[in-house]
């Protein structure tokens, strides 16, 4: 969904903006959809710089994770993430033959799954876990993870989530529940559901 959008962006005057990746990097997503080259496409589209990020998202050991983190490069980024301005992201839901296969599988074991799927979890943003009220749900079965916490989100000044479809309705109740996203860009359909939800009671 971020490639699309990025894919769409269309080059203007140079903005002055500086553009960072929330989450390192996948191994199993094609170089054009990681977030270091969707940063970057970002930042030239729109005439501003950027900062790669430098790490992978997933770290399979505690201390791996924690030198990671403490690292100069990684820290380049990650500490600029509470002065952000805004953020876009992405909104993936919980399913194990779909997304979390695909994107996780090397990460995520079955009994990582399991422990998910207990909690209740049905979405992320940036890998980061929820649950339908919007509650982070499962700790790392990894090492760690690098990427923007969801608390960090929350307070940022302006966050838009572009998700959309049927089987996203509920990622994107708890996104919303959680405070996580202050704009929505979605489809017609989707957004039709999320309207009969409210209607029916449900709080949003």
């Amino acid at each position: 969904t971020l490639h699309a959008v990025v894919q769409s962006l269309t080059p203007v005057h140079r903005q002055g903006i500086s553009v960072l990746p929330l989450v390192g990097g996948l191994s199993r997503i094609p170089p054009s959809f990681q977030v270091n080259e969707l940063a970057r496409r970002t930042a030239e589209a729109l005439g501003g710089t950027w900062q790669p990020l430098y790490s992978p998202a997933f770290v399979h050991t505690e201390a791996e994770w924690r030198a990671l983190l403490n690292s100069p490069d990684t820290r380049l980024v990650t500490d600029q993430w509470p002065a952000l301005d805004m953020a876009i992201v992405g909104i993936g839901h919980f399913g194990f033959q779909t997304e979390l296969r695909m994107l996780f599988a090397d990460y995520v074991n079955l009994e990582a799954e399991r422990a998910l799927a207990q909690a209740g979890a049905v979405g992320d943003i940036c890998a980061r876990f929820f649950n339908l009220q919007g509650e982070p749900v499962g700790a790392p079965p990894w090492g760690g993870l690098v990427g923007i916490d969801l608390s960090q989100l929350r307070v940022l000044p302006l966050v838009i989530g572009i998700a959309g479809g049927a089987a996203k309705i509920d990622a994107i109740l708890g996104a919303l529940r959680g405070g996580y996203l202050k704009v929505l860009i979605t489809d017609e359909p989707t957004a039709q559901a999320l309207w009969d939800q409210v209607r029916a009671g449900e709080q949003v």
